[in-house]
């Protein structure tokens, strides 16, 4: 830890009533694995441990899909809701420099401003390779986020990733490129099935789609002790979404039988995940845009996109190279729709 880190963390805390003293208190900083800049620290003081987290106030107003000051407020108090509700979020700490927020604003030495939210710290690890003890209790705890009513003090959008998905295909269809014919004509294949299942995941009318509560439950933000879930870290991604959609991205992370690297799913994984949410409330229709959601959450997200685009603007990447990156999603994709097969 270097001394700006300390001075910055012990500012942090001072709004939240706690005075750290660096040379007697302990912080360790933590790696966020995002792109954003954040700063994440474990903080050991009095005794008690806290989970710090620093989020640029710039990130804000250059990236307008993250959320606003007011959403922010906003995630903040439904992890109170959530909890309410009987999920394992981390606990939140109130400012004490001001009641109308959930979070405090501060600068460093440079002049960049900080928003600060503190939780209290869950000690825990990380499942990646999922067994089916693991994918039964992800189910369930997914139905249980979803049953929590919608509430009215909440305006939060309800995310469609389809929007994200025809962006993307309206981008990577425009892009100049000096591919040979023959890999032009793969690439519009594979484009022309992006449409296909964006198509299929489109396939209801918006009132049709009620509103869930939903949050990033991918495998990095749940926390697990002795076979039990006992943490949910993440705040940013709070929001409403709808069943289908999240059950999707739920198969795509927790059907993986060998860790997060691997594209390896389980059939059994995944009828157990189904099997624990309880798909009683399904129909046809439903099916089929789960099965296409879930094709494009892992052969259209947001990592093969940003590699494709540099595939295709790198003028000393083989052709080769861009075919063998669309077979294997290609192959990804049918091992993800064998999934859900009958």
């Amino acid at each position: 830890m270097c001394p700006e880190d300390n001075q910055l963390i012990s500012i942090a805390l001072s709004r939240f009533g706690i005075s750290y003293d660096s040379a007697l208190d302990h912080s360790i900083s933590l790696s966020t694995f995002g792109i954003h800049g954040d700063k994440h620290y474990r903080i050991i003081c009095n005794s008690n441990a806290y989970s710090l987290r620093l989020l640029a106030d710039d990130r804000y107003s250059s990236e307008t899909e993250l959320a606003s000051a007011s959403d922010l407020n906003q995630q903040l108090y439904a992890t109170d809701r959530i909890r309410a509700h009987g999920l394992p979020f981390m606990k939140r700490v109130q400012p004490t420099t001001d009641s109308n927020n959930t979070f405090s604003m501060i600068r460093d030495d440079a002049g960049r401003a900080w928003r600060c939210v503190l939780f209290d710290w869950i000690d825990g690890t990380h499942i990646t390779a999922q067994t089916k003890s693991s994918v039964s209790k992800m189910g369930a705890l997914l139905r249980q986020l979803h049953e929590i009513p919608v509430d009215s003090q909440f305006s939060f959008p309800v995310v469609d990733h389809t929007v994200a998905y025809q962006k993307w295909h309206h981008d990577l269809s425009k892009v100049d490129t000096v591919i040979t014919t023959i890999d032009q004509q793969r690439l519009g294949n594979y484009l022309d099935l992006v449409q296909f299942h964006i198509y299929q995941a489109q396939r209801r009318l918006k009132n049709d789609v009620l509103p869930v509560l939903s949050t990033d439950l991918n495998a990095l933000n749940i926390l697990w002790k002795n076979d039990h879930i006992v943490g949910i870290v993440d705040h940013e991604h709070i929001g409403y979404s709808d069943r289908i959609q999240d059950l999707a991205w739920i198969l795509k992370w927790y059907a993986r039988n060998e860790g997060i690297h691997s594209f390896s799913v389980s059939p059994v994984l995944a009828q157990t995940i189904l099997g624990n949410y309880d798909m009683n409330i399904f129909d046809h229709d439903d099916f089929v845009r789960l099965k296409s959601l879930l094709w494009l959450s892992g052969c259209f997200n947001f990592h093969f996109v940003r590699q494709t685009f540099h595939l295709l603007s790198d003028s000393i990447v083989s052709n080769e190279e861009l075919s063998n990156h669309l077979e294997r999603y290609r192959q990804r994709g049918k091992a993800l729709l064998s999934l859900l097969a009958k």
